[in-house]
């Protein structure tokens, strides 16, 4: 599956890339590499456009967190949200280090932004926007900053693509466990009991470090293009068919179909679906593959995009026997020229796994 992020190692400036299309169908959600998870649904059913799925979060104690690599005290963020009924702050994003949660962002009851320390439904003086209200049953886009230190941090949140925050905080203490960085992102409350409720869809978390996107990108939306066709490079075998028919169903069936190798250096690469329409800009694109061991030997996978001439491939990412784990790949620039993606080169690219054996 191929992401598109569109106007929407330093590579690594997009951490998180989701609209949960290609996700399994129900919970457990393990194979994403999620790192906790209480009782969030994927749907279909409401969503804010077609080719999309959300997550729904319907009661006091749903989270899931999403472990991050490395480890950050700046982190940029969107995501597009539902809100149902709310009639009390509820937690809508918390950044967690090892120990818990740093800070949290979240919905007052009058349906304003709010930050606070640790997960604290209860913000200091002047931590809650008194502008742009989020409306339930509408969907709305959410973008922001987050600073964590002690006493220069800093939060930004702005509301449906404004370049005027709804809240601007500078020169605050943002870090409730001392000197720990951030090494998770949860939306709902992590273990607790105030946690959004509504769906959530458009995620996306990136660093200020590394190639695009590093700022602030207005209203955006993910893209998520299936296999069409055989690529210039079909190495694995498929259970039945041709290859990228294996690999083309969204929810993923989790090895229902499949390609496989035990073949050391194999690439299967295939064709992928045009973007339905040029988007003005295009942030990032990434490559998601979900695989597994099908043995006791060792064996890993590699995310494989190729664009024009030049191949790029993710860090081998190790393999559990019997049990499915995600890679997802994003470029914020296209490989083959290291400028901006466009559509062309989109429509173009061929996206698939590399068995490293």
């Amino acid at each position: 599956f191929v992401h598109a992020c569109r106007y929407e190692g330093l590579i690594m400036a997009l951490l998180i890339i989701e609209n949960f299309y290609d996700w399994p169908s129900s919970a457990p959600f393990s194979p994403e590499n999620i790192g906790a998870e209480n009782s969030v649904t994927r749907t279909t059913g409401t969503v804010h456009r077609a080719g999309t799925a959300s997550l729904e979060l319907n009661s006091y104690n749903d989270y899931i967190s999403f472990p991050l690599t490395g480890s950050h005290s700046t982190l940029r963020f969107c995501l597009r949200i539902r809100k149902n009924l709310q009639s009390y702050p509820l937690a809508l994003v918390s950044f967690r280090s090892s120990s818990g949660t740093q800070l949290t962002v979240g919905i007052s009851a009058s349906g304003h932004l709010y930050a606070a320390l640790n997960d604290s439904t209860s913000p200091p003086v002047g931590w809650t926007a008194t502008t742009d209200a989020i409306p339930q049953d509408t969907w709305t886009y959410i973008e922001g900053r987050v600073v964590i230190h002690a006493s220069t941090g800093a939060v930004e949140l702005r509301v449906n693509g404004s370049e005027t925050p709804a809240l601007s905080l500078s020169g605050v203490d943002t870090e409730y466990y001392a000197g720990q960085l951030v090494t998770s992102v949860c939306l709902g409350e992590f273990n607790g009991y105030d946690s959004f409720r509504g769906y959530v869809t458009d995620f996306c978390v990136w660093t200020e470090d590394g190639e695009a996107p590093t700022g602030w990108i207005g209203e955006c939306q993910v893209d998520t293009l299936l296999p069409t066709g055989a690529g210039s490079s079909t190495d694995f075998t498929a259970s039945a068919g041709s290859n990228y028919q294996c690999v083309d169903e969204v929810p993923n069936n989790l090895g229902t179909d499949y390609v496989e190798s035990s073949t050391d250096g194999d690439v299967d690469l295939y064709a992928m679906a045009d973007l339905a329409e040029e988007p003005a800009t295009i942030h990032a694109v990434a490559v998601a593959v979900s695989a597994a061991k099908t043995d006791a030997g060792s064996g890993s996978i590699k995310s494989v995009m190729k664009s024009g001439a030049t191949t790029a491939e993710s860090d081998a990412l190790a393999l559990s026997n019997g049990s499915y784990l995600r890679n997802v790949y994003a470029r914020g620039v296209d490989p083959n020229t290291s400028s901006a993606w466009t559509a062309s080169a989109v429509n173009a690219l061929e996206a698939g796994c590399k068995a490293v054996i």
